[in-house]
């Protein structure tokens, strides 16, 4: 026999290889298709300490591109985590009436401060003030009238003296009856007699006394209008009509006249001057009992007719 022919003792063993061989075969195409098919999830890697942990989850977003964060950019996350205060709408309501009242009050404050239109100043009835003021009854039966000027020291003096006694025996005893009759003699005097002329009459002759009683506080300073209007509000006008009567044009042409009138029909030039009703001239300078006498001697011819 050919030493190349198979024994039979060798076709069991290539059939038990065979079987063995397509078994692998079928177990690898198995499991290979259950892997392709059923892939398990995939676990996320974790990190491995705490402080990773901590790092990852607390790690800012991406930074904008505008710049390099600084450290207090990089805490605004950590500062985020607080709770934000709670919105209070009330104190928002609060907060826009407040703003509504400054408007308000902006509003009215602009309305107070535009500039009003310039009030007309009182009409003057210079008719009436340019008639002189009178004391004393008008029936009396004798007259004198008195020209006088403010800023005249001797017309003070007279006031200040002679002019009371006058008031105390023959005035208020109903005898006489004094016309005031002003006769300025500087500005100084001409705007006093303006202002006095506004007075009203029952305080007329106070403030003349005062007028010559405070002359040397006020006739001779160049702020004499000031206090002129000092003098003139306690005497019962008010600002306005102060302002009218020393600015009136009008009350100052009457004044001077009444003083030419007196120096060309009386021969009056100069001051203090008293002219009773029969003509007679006298000065003021004149010492009071002399006046008296004159004055009583008059009266005692008048009672005899």
């Amino acid at each position: 026999m050919s030493g190349n022919q198979d024994s039979p003792d060798n076709k069991p063993k290539k059939q038990g290889y065979s079987t063995i061989i397509l078994l692998v075969v079928l177990a690898v195409v198995f499991f290979s298709y259950k892997t392709v098919n059923h892939k398990e999830p995939t676990i996320p890697e974790m990190p491995l300490t705490k402080e990773e942990a901590v790092s990852e989850v607390s790690a800012p977003s991406p930074e904008p591109a505008s710049g390099t964060a600084t450290e207090e950019t990089a805490e605004a996350p950590v500062a985020s985590d607080a709770p934000a205060p709670a919105e209070e709408p009330p104190a928002a309501e609060e907060s826009g009436s407040e703003e509504t009242e400054n408007t308000e009050e902006t509003s009215e404050s602009a309305e107070i401060e535009q500039p009003k239109a310039a009030e007309a100043p009182p009409a003057l009835d210079i008719a009436k003030l340019s008639v002189p003021r009178t004391m004393g009854k008008a029936d009396a039966p004798l007259k004198v009238t008195e020209y006088a000027s403010f800023t005249c020291p001797h017309c003070a003096h007279f006031h200040q003296d002679s002019f009371k006694k006058l008031q105390t025996d023959f005035i208020d005893t109903g005898k006489l009856h004094l016309t005031f009759s002003d006769f300025p003699t500087n500005l100084p005097a001409v705007q006093a007699s303006k202002v006095a002329r506004c007075i009203p009459d029952e305080n007329y002759f106070n403030f003349v006394s005062l007028l010559f009683q405070t002359q040397d506080d006020w006739s001779t300073k160049p702020e004499y209008q000031k206090l002129l209007k000092q003098n003139a509000l306690i005497a019962g006008i008010d600002e306005k009509t102060f302002e009218a009567c020393i600015n009136s044009e009008d009350l100052q042409k009457a004044i001077l006249s009444e003083v030419e009138k007196a120096n060309k029909e009386k021969n009056v030039d100069g001051v203090p001057t008293l002219i009773f009703d029969d003509g007679q001239l006298i000065s003021g300078n004149m010492p009071y009992e002399e006046m008296k006498k004159i004055i009583e001697e008059k009266l005692s011819k008048l009672e005899k007719k």
